[in-house]
């Protein structure tokens, strides 16, 4: 059994969410009330708190009806 890793790179949010930009996970958190990163580096780099994410697609299928 595969172990989930805890954090997830900004590469790996989009990837998770079908391939999108980091701008776009930029816009969602303006937009769509997306999780903000829960470690920021100094350069741009952070870091996505997999439960975060998790919650954050709970409260979308609740919105869109599909939960």
């Amino acid at each position: 059994m595969k172990m989930q890793k805890p954090y997830l790179k900004t590469s790996e949010v989009g990837q998770r969410y079908g391939g999108v930009s980091a701008r776009t996970i930029h816009r969602w958190q303006e937009t769509r009330s997306f999780p903000k990163p829960a470690i920021s580096y100094r350069g741009g780099s952070n870091l996505w708190k997999v439960s975060d994410l998790e919650k954050w697609e709970e409260t979308q299928a609740i919105s869109e009806g599909t939960a």
